[in-house]
């Protein structure tokens, strides 16, 4: 072995020694020359015959012995986990919820599901309120649609009584019932009748029913087929305008003026309409236009 002295040295020429030393270091050589003829390590690239250091054979077996007693028995080394701090462990055991907080978050959870119920059942009752209301304005558009036809289509045609014996005015109207004879019955499907068709109008406790025959001659055991046209009708008025010849020029609540025939018609009917919840209607209709 090359004694130590100061600093770094040069190996002698010949000999196998280290070619540095560290000055009263107890450790081996770093770099050893080998002798001639020697071969290089993979693992150095100083130049050709360097070899590793090497330990005696005595400290390898005693490190060995040392680590296999610190093997496990399926022969994984055994690391040793860290120990976790007390503070650690109360963290991880308390990372749930604690009651108070699951009683809020359900206390919360069912002040929403009640305002979201009680919005959507404002809703729904919203809803069905604009559909009821959509469904009596149709029924309303209908009904003052029918009797402006009826009106519009008045035909002198007076018809043969019950009895046979004498006829019946053409228009009829009473505070009791209106009816009168008019044109333009459709025939889609060609049926033997004629296009005049009897319409009467009824109002029976606050509803609009409107019948008519299947022929104008009728008999007794002939009856009328009806619609309810509207409920909930407050006040329905018609009102006649006779021509000259008839009389005074004003208006009557009343049909056929004394004195008329039973096919006279007026010039003009008047009708005022009033249902509950929507205002008064009236409409003005030229008879025979």
């Amino acid at each position: 072995m090359a004694e130590p002295s100061q600093g770094w040295r040069l190996p002698r020429e010949g000999k196998q020694e280290s070619a540095c030393t560290l000055d009263g270091d107890r450790s081996h050589s770093l770099f050893a020359f080998p002798p001639s003829g020697g071969r290089m390590h993979p693992s150095m690239g100083l130049g050709s015959g360097i070899l590793p250091p090497t330990l005696p054979e005595g400290g390898n077996a005693k490190r060995r012995h040392q680590r296999a007693k610190r093997k496990p028995a399926g022969g994984k080394s055994e690391i040793s986990a860290p120990r976790e701090s007390r503070e650690e462990a109360q963290v991880r055991v308390a990372g749930g919820f604690t009651l108070i907080e699951l009683l809020t978050a359900l206390a919360i959870f069912a002040v929403m599901a009640t305002l979201a119920f009680g919005s959507l059942g404002q809703a729904v009752a919203q809803s069905e309120a604009l559909d009821a209301s959509q469904q009596r304005w149709s029924a309303l558009k209908r009904a003052v649609r029918l009797i402006e036809n009826d009106f519009a289509q008045l035909r002198p045609r007076p018809v043969r009584s019950i009895l046979g014996q004498d006829y019946d005015p053409a228009l009829d109207a009473s505070a009791a019932e209106l009816i009168l004879t008019r044109g333009g019955w459709l025939n889609p499907a060609l049926l033997p009748r004629a296009e005049l068709q009897r319409v009467r109008y009824r109002l029976i406790d606050g509803r609009l029913l409107r019948e008519h025959w299947p022929v104008l001659d009728r008999i007794s055991a002939t009856q009328p087929a009806g619609e309810l046209l509207l409920a909930d009708v407050q006040r329905l008025r018609v009102e006649f305008l006779p021509a000259r010849g008839l009389g005074a020029n004003a208006w009557m609540d009343f049909w056929p003026p004394s004195g008329a025939a039973a096919d006279s018609l007026p010039v003009a009917v008047r009708f005022s309409l009033a249902v509950a919840g929507s205002e008064e209607i009236t409409r003005l209709i030229e008879v025979g236009s």
